[in-house]
């Protein structure tokens, strides 16, 4: 389960061995632009897992990068988005 808490922050709910709830820390943020995008989202020397989440922590893509492309955000909604990149967390601003 995801929560969000009113300051971009991404919570995990964690039901495994128990209830836990664990900070999925922003503290290295990767470098992404342009910020705010409204098609194209670019991010620099990344590749591997990404997802986008809405500011509600509802999942609104999960995909591979697996070189340096652009990714196609025009389907997403606008406003505040977060982009998991492994466990770091980048907030963005569709238009």
């Amino acid at each position: 389960y995801y929560i969000y808490d009113g300051n971009a922050k991404l919570w995990t709910l964690d039901t495994g061995s128990g209830v836990g709830l664990s900070d999925w820390s922003t503290a290295r943020s990767a470098e992404i632009y342009p910020n705010p995008a409204q098609d194209q989202l670019f991010i620099k020397d990344y590749q591997g897992p990404v997802e986008i989440y809405s500011a509600t922590g509802q999942l609104l893509e999960r995909f591979e990068l697996e070189e340096a492309r652009p990714i196609d955000i025009s389907g997403l909604p606008t406003g505040l988005l977060i982009l998991k990149l492994d466990n770091r967390l980048q907030r963005f601003i569709k238009n």
